[in-house]
């Protein structure tokens, strides 16, 4: 029976002294910020403060027309990357956890991408995708086709399949979106699929040796065992990709123009402007501190509710072994 007070012992107390340093980090690198960001939400706020206007950025924010339409290039985007990276991963993951020759140099392979620096990916896809001298484009003469802009084409491929229709922002995401999506998609899939084969790995042997002896195989074991069984990764890494895929910024900012020739990343006319970097030039660029804290508790406002919308599907979807 634990006596009253007992909690506050001198072992729970060298427990809770353990955990003050991480407290501290915590307190003083999210909790503290987040609080200053929502005090500095409520100012005209540009390189110092000036004035209180209460709610008035919010209000700003949900009437401009550049936020949301960077809030559909980013929906464009998640929408583009999560549902790949997610197949691609676990059918990368399905062949590597199978008895194969060279199995750990495969999985390194997969997984190297996303041991490397984000920035200097960028910088490479960025000669790779280039007009002029890129790799795409001088494979794309060997075969006699027409060299393509990649990242500098602000039409999709609906407009460049039809050549007369003219750009719109809703007319889906642009070839340069879906170049980035592509790069996106490289870096991450290798970490997508080593949490899947974690995943393959931990379902007992004796289920699908149960099942085979049942009369299921193939398409069946995997229809009815193993898609099953692996949903609670499914569902993890569904949710942190939305979440990662909604904060992207590093892999846009550096393909599209930001830091490598001086230009407002971005661009071709804003299609890959995706929140994040509307967030990022709003506040660096037009120096609108205020403006941009505000927007950026918007975009938290609304993934914090699509991961609550996720959590709820999850609940219905998910099936835990045990």
């Amino acid at each position: 029976m634990v006596r009253p007070g007992a909690r506050w012992g001198r072992g729970n107390l060298a427990g809770y002294l353990y955990l003050a340093p991480a407290g501290a980090l915590l307190l003083a690198f999210h909790v503290y910020p987040l609080f200053y960001g929502a005090y500095v939400s409520l100012f005209r706020w540009g390189l110092t403060k000036e004035a209180f206007v209460g709610p008035s950025n919010y209000w700003g924010v949900l009437r401009d027309t550049d936020f949301w339409r960077s809030l559909l290039v980013t929906v464009y985007y998640v929408v583009g990357v999560v549902p790949v990276e997610i197949v691609l991963g676990f059918l990368i993951a399905s062949l590597l956890a199978r008895k194969i020759h060279g199995r750990a140099a495969y999985r390194l392979v997969y997984f190297l991408p996303y041991i490397t620096s984000m920035v200097a990916m960028g910088l490479v896809w960025s000669w790779i995708f280039n007009a002029n001298f890129g790799l795409f484009n001088s494979l794309l003469r060997l075969l006699h086709l027409p060299p393509q802009r990649w990242l500098l084409e602000p039409r999709s491929i609906l407009a460049l399949l039809l050549p007369a229709g003219a750009f719109s922002a809703t007319a889906g995401p642009s070839l340069a979106l879906i170049c980035v999506a592509i790069v996106t998609i490289w870096y991450y899939t290798g970490f997508h699929v080593v949490v899947y084969l974690a995943g393959l790995t931990a379902i007992p042997a004796e289920v699908h040796e149960a099942a085979r002896l049942d009369g299921a195989e193939g398409w069946r074991q995997m229809r009815w065992i193993t898609l099953p069984l692996i949903s609670p990764t499914t569902f993890f890494l569904a949710v942190i990709a939305t979440i990662g895929a909604f904060q992207s910024f590093a892999i846009v900012y550096t393909l599209t123009g930001g830091g490598v020739s001086g230009a407002e990343a971005g661009g071709p006319l804003g299609t890959t402007r995706v929140a994040t970097l509307f967030i990022f030039t709003t506040f660096y660029n037009e120096f609108r501190v205020g403006y941009a804290t505000a927007a950026a508790f918007v975009v938290f406002v609304i993934l914090l509710a699509l991961t609550g919308l996720q959590m709820r599907i999850g609940e219905r979807r998910v099936h835990y072994l045990g």
